[in-house]
């Protein structure tokens, strides 16, 4: 893998095409805390606090400490959005 220098800034491009490959595919998310209208939680891949987290837009009811199925929409260098599958 090769390292990238943006801005002054080194990254590693590695964790952006990982993410990206996510994107279509449906995981399972526990939830941490609903924040209005959406949920964060983390799939099995990350670390509480430490990790990056999943969005989860329309959540349907879940609640903190629930594993739901989302479908993946989106993705950054360390994030996942999606929406639950009911």
């Amino acid at each position: 893998i090769r390292d990238y220098k943006v801005t002054g800034v080194q990254t590693c491009a590695l964790p952006i095409f990982i993410m990206a490959g996510r994107v279509g595919t449906e995981i399972d998310v526990i939830v941490d805390r609903i924040e209005g209208q959406t949920a964060v939680g983390r799939s099995k891949w990350d670390a509480p606090e430490i990790d990056g987290s999943v969005t989860i837009r329309k959540p349907a009811g879940a609640k903190a400490g629930d594993i739901v199925r989302v479908r993946v929409t989106a993705a950054d260098a360390y994030d996942l959005t999606g929406e639950r599958v009911t």
